[in-house]
């Protein structure tokens, strides 16, 4: 306890000449010299990056107070008043070392404990890490197998006086304690960060036949199947420094996929399916340093941008975990959740072996453009038959599609593209985007060939997307206008104000505009059709939903219960896991309705109760159950994200809905399917899987009409199965479904595809998940 009692008062210890006067700005005689101690430089600016110093704070804050405070650093820079202050973030092992010589130095000779919170944290228990500035994740130094705690969402600098083994390191740590933490400041003021690769993309031309073209690159996948087995080869794996070579066997120059921008990795991971499932290939990322965890791309360009799934890069393995792979498809468990493209650090051996050791992968190559080949070419496994495009569009598994830079509104640019589409297609329209796959292709746009710089800044106002609300129902819900339900949901902050959606050219997100705004586009022509279940096809291949057990009400196909105990968002999601279900989803008004007036009934203190949907940064807001987010009902004013992080939603009494810190105790609503006949009678028999590893509660039920149940294995993590009906029922309610459904599965290896029906206006689809 003495320890730490030192450490509160550690402002007050006597320090050595650490202050640099001459490179960061004094903090004496102004209003910051009560509460600042005096800057440090970590960074001089020579290496590409920002000047930067580092002030540790005299006062102790708690982390909303902390991080606005840093944020608000004006400091007189040779006479001008500069804003450039942040939480601090540490960007390389040299930059790590010159603040553990900082705090020694203001330590002096005390044998004391310190833990500063610097400006990497996270905003719920399955989020990824990020540094508030903005800056990418390109370096870390966890302690030991850290982090390790999935509640803790701050993170602290590791220092304890003459213990090596600890200085300088970095521990995940709760945001609810008050300390004292490390601001930074930039005396050239806050730069705008700047994602582009620092040598710029390499210069367009051809690929060699069978490589896929985007962004100056040429991308091809080895150690996978296309032949419509199981959609993996284990034996045709190999260890990173094998993939690399073989690689550059396949064409010279070539090597693992260089990934040098956010949208490359959207292309990549856009074409991980749904061919090619079931194991995370390896790319051009790599942890090049020899002591700690550096990470840069393959040829050893800096970092950028980051991608990493929740608690990556750690150091599980010591600093072993150099080689990096992609995850394949969207994840979730108790404790983390992750999705298509995110990137994991994996073993594959020490410094001097690294590359030749850990388990094998399939892999992606990737090698320049050139002008020995004639440009946008495309390798035909990238389609299904028939799938036939001309010049200008781009094919896609089972559509053609293209970038149209004339702005339009939403309806005249959705009458263009079924104006100008493919004649062979059975429909055009605005981009809808069915899966997580075509939801990361889409992505990929912003960097299209056309545009002139091939940026997304060449597309500031966005790009309109086929998504728009549903005026037969209320206009309160949001639906594809192929009729196709939303089931991949990407939504920025201000979801669901406006009726007409397109992806923001910063954030790649979903947002909603006036549909009279003008915007460039993305058409889609479709050459597939498959016909979705309605609420009738469920019933007859699902059997009519059971009694819920006792406590739970039954409201449509999903059995719903209002926990009146207050617990945190993360302790209600689980409590709601341990159920066999999810914190609650809505989406729509009655269903809206229904849940306000059961709260209304239920003894509760708080006047507000915790709903099923978050905010996860890049993914934006997301139902925890995985099903689109197609309704929203919020406050006027809400989400505001007021004062710290608000990323947890709650439904008040009136039914309105706010963001709200997560670390809140409140009631919750948890929901999950209702048991039904013919799924309890598969659940009590042998269980067959159905339809495909990760598919989501909506996919399974509505596209494949198959059980549902999150507890239920049915083989790889699936969760989707086959009912057991009579023999004359199966084909009774959706015989075209299920053969269709069936041959596509075949062609396509494993996998199937939605399609657009009705000519691209909106089917009014009836939904069991509302």
């Amino acid at each position: 306890m003495l320890a730490f009692w030192l450490a509160s008062l550690f402002f007050n210890v006597g320090w050595s000449q650490t202050c640099d006067t001459e490179n960061c700005p004094v903090v004496t005689e102004t209003s910051y010299n009560s509460k600042l101690n005096c800057g440090f430089l970590v960074n001089d600016g020579t290496d590409g990056r920002s000047k930067k110093c580092v002030y540790l704070m005299k006062t102790r804050s708690k982390w909303p107070e902390s991080n606005v405070f840093c944020s608000s650093l004006k400091l007189d820079v040779n006479g001008t008043e500069v804003e450039g202050g942040n939480m601090l973030s540490i960007r390389s092992r040299d930059e790590n070392e010159k603040v553990r010589q900082y705090i020694e130095a203001l330590i002096g000779d005390a044998s004391i404990y310190y833990y500063p919170r610097i400006g990497l944290r996270k905003t719920c228990q399955t989020c990824q890490f990020y540094w508030t500035d903005g800056s990418p994740i390109s370096y870390t130094n966890w302690y030991g197998t850290e982090p390790n705690t999935i509640n803790y969402d701050c993170v602290r600098f590791y220092y304890i006086k003459n213990n090596a083994a600890y200085n300088g390191t970095w521990i995940d740590m709760t945001c609810t304690g008050t300390y004292q933490d490390l601001c930074q400041f930039e005396p050239d003021g806050k730069q705008p960060y700047d994602p582009e690769p620092i040598n710029g993309l390499p210069t367009k031309g051809g690929c060699k036949p069978g490589w896929y073209p985007y962004g100056g690159y040429c991308y091809k996948f080895d150690g996978f199947r296309v032949d419509g087995g199981s959609g993996f080869d284990p034996a045709g794996f190999k260890k990173w420094n094998d993939a690399n070579a073989k690689c550059n066997e396949d064409w010279e120059g070539a090597s693992l996929a260089m990934v040098p921008t956010s949208e490359h990795n959207s292309l990549v991971a856009s074409l991980l399916g749904p061919w090619f499932f079931g194991a995370d290939p390896f790319i051009g990322v790599f942890g090049h340093s020899y002591y700690d965890m550096y990470f840069s791309l393959i040829n050893e360009d800096r970092l950028m941008y980051d991608n990493w799934v929740p608690g990556k890069p750690n150091h599980a393995q010591g600093t072993q975990d150099k080689c990096v792979a992609m995850s394949w498809r969207n994840d979730a468990n108790f404790h983390d959740s992750f999705r298509v493209g995110q990137w994991k650090s994996v073993y594959c051996g020490t410094y001097s072996t690294a590359g030749t050791n850990g388990d094998p992968h399939p892999w992606v190559c990737s090698h320049e453009q050139s002008s020995s080949y004639s440009s946008s070419v495309y390798p035909s496994w990238i389609t299904l038959p028939d799938v036939k495009c001309g010049p200008g569009w781009v094919p896609y598994h089972s559509a053609c599609y293209k970038l149209i830079t004339d702005k339009k509104s939403f309806d005249d640019a959705n009458n263009y593209c079924a104006d100008n589409g493919e004649s062979a297609a059975k429909g055009s329209y605005l981009i809808t985007m069915w899966d997580e796959y075509e939801v990361e292709f889409g992505k990929s746009f912003f960097r299209d060939d056309q545009l002139p710089n091939r940026k997304p800044t060449d597309l500031p106002e966005g790009i309109w997307i086929g998504l728009k609300k549903d005026g037969r129902q209320g206009s309160d819900r949001f639906q594809w206008i192929d009729g196709i339900p939303l089931t991949r949901q990407d939504w920025a902050g201000d979801a669901g104000n406006q009726p007409c959606a397109y992806m923001d050219s910063e954030s790649k997100m979903y947002k909603t505009s006036g549909c009279s705004e003008q915007k460039a586009f993305i058409c889609k022509s479709e050459f597939y059709e498959v016909p979705i279940n309605t609420y009738e096809d469920i019933d007859a291949k699902l059997g009519k939903p059971q009694e819920c057990s006792a406590g739970w009400s039954l409201l449509g196909h999903h059995c719903t219960k209002i926990f009146e105990e207050e617990q945190t968002y993360d302790q209600a999601a689980m409590q709601c896991k341990i159920q066999g279900g999810n914190l609650g989803s809505i989406h729509s008004s009655g269903y809206n309705r229904i849940i306000k007036d059961m709260f209304t009934k239920t003894a509760h203190t708080e006047n507000a109760m915790w709903i099923g949907m978050q905010y996860q940064g890049a993914f934006g807001w997301t139902w925890d159950d995985g099903t689109g987010a197609s309704y929203f009902n919020w406050e006027s004013g809400e989400p505001n994200d007021w004062q710290e992080p608000e990323d947890c939603v709650a439904m008040d009494e009136i039914g309105t809905w706010k963001d709200s810190p997560c670390r809140e105790n409140k009631p919750f609503l948890c929901k999950k399917v209702a048991p039904t006949e013919f799924c309890s009678a598969a659940i009590s028999s042998k269980i067959k899987s159905c339809g495909f590893i990760g598919i989501s509660e909506t996919e399974c039920m509505l596209e494949f009409g198959c059980c549902f149940d999150p507890t239920i294995d049915s083989g790889n993590g699936n969760n989707c199965f086959q009912p057991k009906q009579p023999v004359d029922v199966g084909m009774a309610a959706g015989a075209a479904v299920g053969v269709t459904v069936f041959v596509i599965a075949v062609v396509a290896g494993g996998y199937f595809f939605y399609t657009k029906r009705n000519n691209g206006t909106i089917a009014g689809i009836s939904n069991p998940l509302a």
